[in-house]
């Protein structure tokens, strides 16, 4: 029996975990940006974007304070689920750090000798991290200086890691150094391009020289030989 007959829903729902109480454009904290996505002649291409989620502690190299952490995470998992983005660019405020780890006047003032306090902000720093690796969408870390401590960490949950990355992402990546490495290097780690120029009609998107995945070399290597798979050539 067709199901033409049952009620439907036609009306968008949005899935926002969030809304902007954790973000903020007075540092320190962290400041979340959706930016048009552009394509290699810097025409917007309507309704899709990048979200940018910037460290802003420029004072304190990016180190994050507890607030700080809880900015990230909301600003991942918002990220993940907007239909409407693409992927995540996660950098910091000016041309000095990344980011340089938990804020030591916090631990100081407030964390230390407060154990119990103190393993709470550990589980929140752990949901921070999840937040990055689960994310649906490509997270590229843009360095902007010093990664280190647990800048290093949230960095390293990044998808990729690039230093090439100004005004925002577009077709235009595949003139950078990171793209011609992952283009000869793919196949050594398992790392597949999404959304390939070379399969439009199949995958239905628009060619993103900048949206990888990773499946494991093995995987990768039964795929590329399979013609029926949109990452063979």
């Amino acid at each position: 029996m067709a199901l033409e007959w049952m009620p439907r829903e036609h009306e968008i729902k949005f899935h926002d975990r969030h809304s902007k109480e954790h973000w903020g454009t007075e540092a320190p904290c962290v400041v979340y940006e959706k930016k048009p996505l552009k394509d290699a002649k810097g025409n917007t291409i309507q309704g899709l974007y990048n979200v940018w989620i910037r460290l802003n502690n420029p004072a304190q190299y990016n180190s994050y304070t507890t607030e700080m952490v809880k900015g990230v995470i909301a600003g991942m998992e918002n990220a993940s689920t907007d239909r409407s983005v693409v992927t995540v660019v996660f950098t910091g405020t000016g041309p000095y750090a990344f980011c340089t780890g938990g804020n030591t006047k916090e631990y100081s003032e407030y964390y230390s000798m407060r154990p119990e306090e103190y393993g709470a902000y550990m589980e929140l720093f752990n949901n921070m991290v999840d937040s990055i690796l689960m994310c649906k969408k490509p997270v590229i870390c843009r360095v902007n200086g010093m990664r280190v401590a647990g800048g290093q960490e949230i960095g390293t949950a990044c998808d990729l890691t690039t230093d090439e990355i100004n005004s925002g992402l577009s077709r235009s990546f595949e003139n950078t150094v990171a793209y011609q490495w992952l283009k000869e290097h793919i196949s050594d780690y398992g790392i597949a391009l999404t959304y390939p120029k070379y399969k439009v009609e199949v995958t239905g998107y628009i060619y993103e020289p900048w949206h990888y995945r990773y499946m494991g070399r093995d995987r990768w290597l039964v795929l590329e030989r399979d013609p029926q798979t949109f990452y063979s050539p």
